[in-house]
């Protein structure tokens, strides 16, 4: 049969823990003989010495040996108070079955109590409590290792502390946590379950160092839980988790068992600290989701705005050569208007906002442009109350819609007019551009036009903006823009 060198059982912990277990049993039969001897002395020095080498040797690998028997020390007090505390509960128990007897226990004490007898049972139990508290912390250290605990975090008290990071302010974390935490006290909560202990949480809060802190204990648990959220930015905090010995008759264990501090860990994984990092991953997920069509929504207003602006350019110049082929004078009124409509718009045609004022301006100068090239067959009109003009409005939106009623409503009509206004109906602001052309025939051929229009509102208002075209009943076409009021 080959031994395993992996974490399961090792040879060397064979070939002590046989000889120890006999050591133990041989110790606590011969513990009631006589007073020490120097060979029981010298025996128990050596049996604390191999116990202290094998501590050292386990610690070795992943730490100072030190620390290995210091620790070891530690457990191995733990281990006789422990030891001690159980033999006087059976000394007490005693004196009550003696009170109950009749006093037969309390003749054989007596008889203990004269001459030897005394030390012999002085010195018996010390040699017990030794003994036993040698093989008890060797066998604990032991079980440390094969539940893969962390043996130097244990020995330095970095096992007990723990920290969960989470991204989001202090006052959102806290209370989440806070939430989760009550989720713990409830009956309908998996209740916390292990050796005689089966309860819910209690939780108290309280101040510590400027900061609020939250404390978990369960019914006859000798340990509790410390959970703190430090803020290490605007959107960076850290839940600070202690686990920590009760006070009163707890403190006899100096330490919080590891194996416990396990347990506990394992639960508040769970119920606690997976559903928090959870619930904020999702919230980072979905804020991230956000931003990105919101970057995505950006990109698309940039190209459909940039397929709208050459539009209405490239038609303006065209509109200038025609007017210098036919009339150089005119061509050059035309040029001016121009050049003051560019140098005065051109900025705000790119912005992600506008106003109803700056929009008119806008059609303003493009209708002056087109009325020398037109003549008297155009004529237009602008109904905007002044309470209005100021109000936001998709910029270089309402021009498009001018365009088209321009260019395929009026371009064949003796006495074209056109009229722009601006009103609110209710949670809207209707903006409506409206001419005596020829109808719905005036939708064809508007390319880009309306298509952007519609895309755009989509992209920034959702379901909350939208386009409205139809005819006139006296003829003609209307093109309405609906945008939420914002008063």
């Amino acid at each position: 049969m080959k031994l395993s060198t992996s974490d399961t059982v090792k040879a060397n912990d064979l070939i002590v823990m046989v000889p120890v277990g006999i050591a133990t049993g041989i110790a606590f039969c011969v513990a009631f003989g006589r007073i020490p001897t120097w060979q029981w002395l010298t025996a128990g020095a050596v049996f604390q010495a191999a116990y202290l080498w094998w501590a050292s040797n386990r610690f070795s690998a992943t730490g100072s040996w030190k620390n290995g028997v210091a620790f070891a020390l530690r457990v191995q007090a733990q281990a006789a108070i422990q030891v001690a505390t159980i033999l006087g509960y059976v000394l007490l128990l005693a004196a009550v079955v003696d009170a109950m007897s009749g006093g037969s226990i309390r003749a054989m004490g007596n008889a203990l109590a004269e001459g030897d007898n005394f030390a012999l049972l002085v010195f018996g139990m010390a040699k017990s409590i030794a003994a036993i508290s040698i093989g008890l912390s060797w066998s604990r250290i032991y079980t440390f290792g094969q539940k893969r605990l962390n043996l130097s975090a244990v020995a330095d008290g970095s096992y007990y502390r723990k920290v969960v990071p989470l991204p989001a302010s202090r006052e959102v974390a806290t209370k989440a946590l806070v939430r989760y935490l009550e989720r713990l006290t409830h009956e309908a909560t998996t209740r916390y379950r292990r050796s005689f202990y089966d309860a819910h949480a209690s939780v108290t809060s309280h101040d510590l160092d400027g900061h609020q802190f939250y404390t978990l204990q369960w019914t006859m648990c000798p340990v509790r839980v410390r959970i703190g959220v430090v803020a290490l930015g605007p959107a960076d905090v850290e839940l600070r988790v202690t686990c920590e010995l009760r006070g009163g008759h707890y403190r006899t264990d100096l330490f919080a068992n590891p194996l416990e501090v396990q347990s506990i860990h394992t639960y508040l994984q769970t119920h606690l600290f997976q559903p928090l990092i959870s619930e904020f991953a999702l919230s980072t997920a979905v804020t991230r989701q956000d931003e990105l069509r919101h970057q995505a929504i950006e990109s698309q207003l940039r190209i459909l705005q940039a397929q709208i602006e050459p539009h209405f350019l490239f038609n303006t110049l065209a509109n200038v050569r025609h007017l210098y082929r036919s009339s150089v004078d005119a061509g050059e009124e035309m040029m001016d208007h121009l050049i003051v409509y560019l140098r005065s718009t051109l900025e705000d045609l790119r912005s992600d906002a506008s106003t109803v004022g700056k929009e008119m301006d806008l059609i303003l100068h493009y209708l002056a442009i087109m009325k020398i090239r037109m003549g008297d067959r155009l004529s237009y009109g602008f109904i905007i109350p002044d309470a209005l003009s100021q109000h936001a409005f998709p910029p270089a939106m309402l021009i498009s819609l001018v365009e088209n009623s321009i260019m395929h409503g009026l371009h064949d009509r003796a006495n074209g007019k056109l009229t722009i206004s601006c009103e609110r109906e209710g949670q809207h602001l209707r903006v409506t551009v409206a001419d005596n052309g020829a109808g719905f025939s005036s939708v064809e051929g508007t390319g880009v036009g309306l298509s952007n229009i519609r895309q755009r509102l989509e992209a920034m208002y959702g379901s909350r903006a939208w386009l409205e075209v139809g005819a006139l009943a006296e003829g003609g076409f209307t093109s309405s823009v609906m945008v939420p009021f914002e008063g």
